[in-house]
């Protein structure tokens, strides 16, 4: 067996046998030995010319994934559970902002301002947004 057949067969090892495997591994193995003896027959080492078709080539992934089985990489109930864990996020995340820029209000802003206007409700309402996008994300794609 050649190099050009073993990487080859390397390549699509990790996809199931099929008759289209089969197939399509002989076509690349033919046109790959083809464009070897056509560089053999510019000069170059075999050596040389089978690295140069392989190089060539390209990607073998874009290939094989015409035959890879599509992989459900997460169910629904992970995808909609995941969206909920970043609305929780989320929330917690601008419960801990909001309780900081409460804190600076009552313990910088005051003190500078001497006023008992509650300054920290503007930039609150602004990081509300936040939790809001994400359970709206939620609830959009929850069925």
């Amino acid at each position: 067996m050649g190099r050009i057949e073993e990487y080859v067969k390397k390549s699509f090892s990790d996809i199931a046998d099929s008759p289209e495997k089969e197939d399509l591994m002989q076509e690349i193995i033919q046109n790959l030995n083809e464009k070897v003896a056509d560089l053999m027959e510019l000069g170059k080492s075999q050596e040389d010319a089978e690295n140069k078709a392989i190089v060539d080539f390209g990607d073998i992934d874009d290939i094989k994934a015409l035959f890879e089985t599509p992989k459900q990489a997460e169910s629904y109930k992970d995808k909609n559970r995941r969206r909920f864990a970043s609305f929780g996020f989320a929330l917690f995340g601008s419960l801990i902002i909001i309780a900081l820029l409460y804190s600076f209000d009552i313990f910088v802003v005051k003190k500078i301002l001497e006023t008992d206007f509650p300054w920290y409700v503007f930039p609150s309402l602004g990081v509300l947004f936040w939790p809001l996008s994400m359970l709206f994300s939620w609830l959009k794609h929850r069925k």
